[in-house]
């Protein structure tokens, strides 16, 4: 996990106030909030990209939000290969507890979920 840092003294009020928002919102595992604040602190790329791929990773796993993962992909500018390869990886050590799914009103796990809503990624 990203481990929390304390402001540097040289960065001014505004920049203190946006690591604090960062350090927050990685304690309250909110990746989205945390990507968006990486990116405004100017954080090294690969740390963005942990912070999209825990982000996506929340919304499929523990939200199920389809179009989330969407609106994501397209925020994070993913190529439709790299998603469908993020979506394989995910399911190589599929847990098999299913959830409920508002669209298909059934409950699926995270293989039936991914073939459901991004069949055409897989």
């Amino acid at each position: 996990m990203l481990a929390p840092q304390s402001p540097p003294p040289s960065i001014n009020k505004e920049e203190q106030k946006i690591v604090r928002e960062f350090e927050e919102a990685l304690r309250l595992k909110n990746f989205v909030r945390a990507e968006l604040l990486a990116r405004q602190l100017k954080k090294p790329h690969q740390e963005i990209k942990e912070l999209q791929k825990k982000a996506l990773q929340q919304f499929i796993l523990e939200f199920r939000n389809a179009e989330g993962v969407l609106a994501l992909a397209q925020e994070y500018k993913l190529t439709p290969a790299e998603l469908g390869s993020f979506f394989r990886q995910l399911m190589s050590p599929s847990p098999s507890t299913k959830q409920f799914d508002i669209k298909t009103m059934n409950f699926l796990n995270l293989q039936e979920w991914l073939q459901k809503h991004f069949s055409s990624f897989l």
